[in-house]
């Protein structure tokens, strides 16, 4: 029997309210640091190499433009959340606030639907080549030899757009890349407008490298320019602004994984040489 002078003495140790307070704080901390999420609004289309969505694709949100925002979150220590919309219902609902970013947007691009809004543009994330597309036989047509022109449906036509308001160029569009370069490789459609990166890689998919050949005289070949952009977290395009030019090693290495240019944008970002970039 142990009378009450006997009891065992506590072997664990007694934690101080100093003690309890400080671990109270560092559990808390993994809290306080959680990655910050953003949402961005991302085109229901697949443009590779530049970009692919498609929300019935295993791979749902991939190429260039996907791996430089993931390289600048994982600089930064963020994490997008991209949103895979149909292309006419993506800058209705950034305007609306669905969305923390549109990706890829244009200042040119959609200009109703922003009227009233101070959206801001990153610097250029990517620069390309348009041109127009045409059998081999027809490189040297003219847009009064054609009676059909294509793009992607959502797509402004901007090139024709004229013509076709007065019914002298029929327009047709198509769901995708690869259908519009199969409906230009059967003449169903006389001349098609993509982005050189675009057409390249959908040609050498079907081992149609010479199918179509760019035609200058339908279109001069034209810089064309992909931004970031935002109405409420304009401290994060600084942030990506900064990262394009002192993480250039990175960058380069993603375009050229994609088979995307890098002089021009290079030129852009670091002495302002920019062609054909709007204002913004």
């Amino acid at each position: 029997m142990l009378h009450s002078c006997d009891r065992p003495q506590d072997t664990q140790p007694r934690i101080g309210p100093k003690v309890l307070a400080l671990t109270l704080l560092l559990t808390s901390i993994p809290v306080a640091w959680a990655q910050t999420v953003y949402t961005v609004g991302v085109q229901n289309i697949d443009y590779y190499p530049i970009y692919r969505a498609e929300r019935t694709s295993t791979h749902e949100y991939d190429g260039y433009l996907r791996d430089l925002m993931d390289a600048f979150a994982q600089h930064e220590g963020i994490r997008f959340d991209y949103r895979v919309r149909p292309l006419r219902r993506i800058i209705t609902g950034f305007v609306h606030g669905k969305y923390d970013f549109a990706l890829p947007d244009h200042p040119l691009w959609n200009r109703t639907d922003k009227a009233g809004q101070y959206i801001q543009y990153s610097d250029p994330l990517v620069n390309f080549i348009d041109a127009i597309f045409v059998l081999p036989a027809n490189r040297h047509m003219t847009w009064h030899d054609m009676d059909d022109y294509g793009t992607i449906q959502g797509f402004t036509p901007w090139k024709f757009a004229w013509q076709i308001d007065q019914g002298l160029l029929r327009l047709i569009t198509a769901s995708n890349p690869r259908n519009l370069v199969d409906l230009a490789l059967s003449g169903q459609v006389d001349a098609i407008n993509l982005a050189v990166p675009v057409a390249r890689y959908q040609l050498r998919a079907i081992n149609q490298a010479d199918g179509l050949v760019v035609a200058p005289q339908l279109m001069t070949q034209k810089h064309s320019w992909y931004f970031l952009s935002t109405i409420q977290h304009p401290e994060v395009l600084t942030r990506l602004n900064r990262f394009l030019r002192e993480q250039q090693g990175t960058v380069q290495a993603l375009l050229e994984r994609y088979e995307l240019p890098t002089d021009v944008l290079f030129a852009c970002l670091d002495n302002h040489q920019c062609p054909d970039l709007p204002s913004r």
